[in-house]
């Protein structure tokens, strides 16, 4: 407590030394006589260099501010316009039996109200495809009305070579990639 008190008074007096110091140069600019010189008006000219620009920034913050409301009212709604369109999500997934399913499940979970699940096995050589074509069974055995689950098996040829596989399938206006060992939120 004493500690945080002897703080307290530093800090008091150093800004009082401040402020007097401070009001000192205002008395001495205002009461003393002095002759213009070139070397202030050089020193004018660099300040007017350094500040323009940022009072020039403050100057447009200030005239854009009171289209803030407006701009941002603009921005809410069309984030609400998204809600409806129509989603795809697409997958690719080589050699990934470990995660593949939590990664369908969490993007089923994300609730979109038009879903359409692409997943592209590009050639793997584990039990992905085994795992996959269990599921999409169970999943076709459930009632989802608004999610569509595709599912392609692919040869290798890498992961560029099945997303642009699966772009040509997709039909959502808003596409999404996600790879097979990651959960969407």
């Amino acid at each position: 407590m004493g500690n945080t008190f002897s703080q307290a008074i530093h800090r008091v007096a150093f800004l009082t030394t401040l402020y007097l110091l401070t009001c000192l140069i205002l008395i001495i600019a205002f009461t003393h006589q002095h002759s213009p010189t070139e070397f202030w008006d050089d020193i004018k000219v660099i300040m007017l260099i350094i500040f323009a620009p940022v009072a020039l920034k403050y100057l447009v913050q200030l005239s854009t501010a009171p289209f803030y409301y407006w701009v941002e009212n603009k921005r809410q709604l069309s984030k609400s316009d998204t809600s409806d369109r129509s989603v795809s999500v697409l997958i690719p997934a080589w050699n990934e039996e470990v995660g593949i399913i939590k990664t369908i499940t969490s993007v089923i979970a994300t609730q979109y109200t038009d879903l359409e699940i692409i997943v592209i096995n590009d050639g793997s050589t584990d039990q992905t495809d085994n795992l996959m074509k269990q599921f999409l069974l169970n999943f076709n055995r459930q009632k989802h009305t608004n999610i569509s689950l595709k599912y392609y098996a692919l040869e290798n040829g890498g992961k560029a070579k099945a997303l642009n596989f699966a772009l040509a399938k997709a039909k959502g206006e808003i596409i999404i990639t996600v790879d097979a060992d990651s959960l969407m939120h």
